[in-house]
């Protein structure tokens, strides 16, 4: 193997390192904030902002030469080493942000740790960046040649990377175990490649990572014992959506997936309340389905309620089931009963239906959970109705008083439920029970029935049904509703959760939530006209070497919008963001391969190709809503529906990859005195901002019609403003 095929090699695999890592690093921090995407902007935004930063001051002292060479080596040694510690470092601060577990911390301490703890691994991959451009540039040309060789380069080792760790790693390894795994990986290909001589650190490091990866599950007990303090850590399990913890505390086995509680056994009373309730609501339940709630006492309680001839049972997670069983020795399987795998959500769009449909999902703090509150989730159940058939669905409210912010929260739920089906009743308590039909509902009449089905004295005690459904607490619960009522919830904009964690913020005391508060009366046009505002300004004034910069600036904020944008869609729609994160990714940089090496081919140069891409690149952003909006209406299948997400990941690759390349042939300075990253840098300063202005504010804020209208607007602006300057060589 020749020097430059080794290079490349190297490149590649440092690649697939990157996107590895990156999506190790994201899982681990959404664990933090128990699953809330909306940090996903944030996350994504501090992991490219240490890259731009390691890019820009790595390209002052790095030049084409032997010592180009040496530090390629040297970066990517310290590089490899650090994947791990990316892992634990996450871990200890985990442990000292969230208490107790389960709950969501302070943002803004959390968004602190956020931004730091991607500061080594982003440093010195945005460094090797210069100079791995340096290594690769050919004699005699010029520099851009080795820029977009390792761009290329640099991208398809990400295809590579996001295909192994989601098809294999993280499908039979903990988050732990796979980074011991990817750096032992990525170590070999370095060994393979080191001329002889040279590959005494190459061997020590690989030592190190397979004695890593033999010890990954003692080191995941160690670490996880530390953030469940108090606790007996059991097991920590792999999974597709988030991975999985068992504890035990005494008596009771808790299950948490990504930092959330999802439920303990034994707790039967919660779950006798969880399912009595709702089938006492419906005057002859024989069929019901339960969207969750299964393990921990739902299933056997379902199943014990008189009339009831069947219960289905989903789960999306089909580890929680057989983890339960194995934890606390428990059985699933019984007469009538019939668990299933997947989302309850294309269980709906099924021939089944049902008398009871019961939604035990927890409180909608993020998108996974957010689903099963929106009006596309709701009118789907309603077509899984037997006639008469009620859905119901419930939320934490207080004993007595009811809070300004928890009457929002309840009174969007209402709302959302009202918007489709006919008739909607509430009982009052601790927990609020929505129940919903298009037949006349009451739930008064579930005193009656306790009685008459002779329930009383189990979980539920007539006296206090007495009390929850006396008249009087009835009617201030529908009044103090009345008075706080919200915008409907839906996937498109999904406000339900900001409410959510401004309601979650002030119980635990924090005062972050705040500042999200104050911004949630805003018109859903306010933000993206200050943004397109902005963007019209820097067009007109850039002029000279600003007017390149200011283009691959405003084309990764918008890039990053639209792929923030479609991964937030994408959970909307399979709840399964957790697992496919890594393959959008590695499709958006598998895109922008293919399209910086068609670009290069075609020699695209000027202001005429700059201004299609803008165009097409305004196209794809306005996709991404529209396919959510079929996805949701049911018109096209689960499997149709992720694949329309993944050309589309695709797709926005392929056009930014174009228009990198693009760009760089124009613009670049004919000095070449440039550092290598320098548009490089820019392009992930870009990014940096859309994934913090766009997961925080703008897509909570405004949702994703005007995210869209807001990103097709700047590109237009970009094309008529900013590439004629590009071309005509004022850049």
């Amino acid at each position: 193997m020749n020097n430059r095929n080794r290079r490349r090699t190297r490149i590649i695999a440092l690649g697939a390192c990157a996107v590895c890592v990156q999506t190790l690093y994201i899982r681990e921090i959404l664990a933090i904030v128990t699953g809330t995407e909306l940090v996903l902007g944030l996350a994504l935004a501090s992991w490219l902002f240490w890259i731009g930063a390691g890019g820009l001051i790595g390209g002052r002292i790095m030049r084409a030469g032997p010592a180009a060479e040496r530090a390629f080596s040297g970066l990517s040694l310290s590089l490899i080493l650090s994947v791990p510690l990316v892992v634990l470092f996450i871990r200890m601060g985990r442990s000292l942000l969230v208490d107790p577990p389960g709950s969501i911390p302070d943002i803004l301490p959390a968004a602190v740790f956020i931004f730091v703890s991607a500061a080594p691994f982003g440093l010195l991959y945005g460094a090797i960046y210069n100079s791995a451009s340096a290594v690769m540039q050919e004699p005699g040309k010029s520099s851009t040649s080795g820029i977009s060789s390792a761009y290329i380069l640099e991208a398809g080792g990400a295809i590579a990377g996001g295909a192994l760790l989601s098809l294999l790693f993280l499908a039979f390894l903990t988050q732990l175990g796979a980074s011991f795994a990817v750096s032992a990986l990525v170590t070999a290909v370095f060994l393979i490649t080191s001329e002889r001589g040279r590959r005494a650190g190459w061997v020590v490091t690989l030592i190190l990572a397979v004695a890593g990866f033999e010890a990954s599950p003692y080191l995941d007990r160690a670490s996880m014992s530390i953030v469940f303090s108090g606790y007996e850590v059991m097991e920590v399990v792999p999974s597709r959506y988030t991975e999985l913890c068992v504890t035990r505390n005494r008596e009771t086995v808790s299950v948490f997936s990504g930092g959330a509680r999802l439920f303990s056994h034994p707790d039967l009373e919660a779950a006798g309340e969880r399912v009595h309730i709702p089938l006492l609501a419906h005057p002859a339940p024989a069929s019901v389905l339960m969207i969750g709630g299964g393990p921990g006492g739902g299933l056997e309680e379902a199943l014990s309620h008189p009339g009831v001839e069947s219960v289905d049972w989903i789960e999306l997670d089909g580890n929680l089931p057989e983890l339960l069983d194995r934890a606390a020795g428990t059985d699933r399987e019984g007469p009538g009963a019939r668990g299933l795998t997947g989302d309850g959500r294309f269980l709906l769009r099924g021939p089944e239906r049902y008398d009871v449909i019961i939604a035990n999902v927890p409180e909608p703090v993020n998108l996974r959970w957010n689903r099963y509150f929106t009006v596309e989730f709701f009118e789907s159940a309603r077509r899984s109705l037997l006639p008469d058939g009620i859905l119901t669905i419930r939320h934490g409210a207080s004993e007595n008083f009811l809070s300004a912010g928890n009457a929002v929260v309840l009174g969007m739920i209402r709302e959302t439920l009202g918007s489709a089906f006919e008739f909607v009743d509430i009982v009052p308590g601790v927990t609020v029970f929505f129940i919903a039909s298009d037949s006349p509902v009451d739930a008064g009449d579930i005193r009656a029935r306790l009685l008459a089905r002779n329930l009383g004295g189990r979980f539920l005690s007539l006296d206090e049904l007495v009390w929850r459904l006396s008249d009087e607490r009835r009617v201030d619960l529908d009044s103090a509703l009345a008075d706080a009522r919200g915008p409907i919830n839906t996937d498109l904009h999904p406000v339900l959760v900001s409410h959510e964690l401004i309601l979650h913020g002030r119980k635990s005391g924090n005062v972050s939530p705040v500042f999200l508060e104050g911004m949630l009366d805003l018109p859903c046009w306010a933000l993206p006209a200050l943004i397109l505002a902005a963007a019209v300004f820097i067009g007109i004034i850039a002029g000279g070497g600003v007017a390149a910069k200011a283009a691959v600036f405003t084309t990764g904020f918008c890039s990053m919008t639209v792929q923030l944008s479609l991964m937030l869609a994408y959970q909307a729609f399979p709840g399964i963001l957790y697992h496919t994160l890594v393959l959008l990714t590695a499709l958006f940089m598998a895109g922008a391969a293919f399209g910086a090496f068609v670009a290069g081919g075609r020699g695209c140069k000027g202001w005429s190709p700059l201004s299609v891409l803008h165009i097409l690149m305004a196209v794809t952003a306005v996709l991404v809503p529209v396919w959510l909006k079929l996805q949701g209406a049911g018109i096209f299948g689960q499997m149709t529906g992720a694949a329309g997400f993944m050309v589309l990941s695709a797709a926005g690759g392929l056009l930014t990859g174009g228009y990198y390349r693009t760009l760089v042939d124009t613009a670049w300075p004919a000095s070449g005195e440039a550092p290598p990253a320098l548009f490089y840098s820019w392009d992930m300063f870009g990014a940096c901002a859309g994934g913090l202005l766009a997961g925080t504010l703008l897509i909570p804020l405004s949702g994703l019609v005007w995210t869209a209208a807001a990103v097709a607007a700047i590109h237009f602006a970009s094309a008529m403003l900013l590439t004629r300057k590009i071309a005509a060589g004022r850049a």
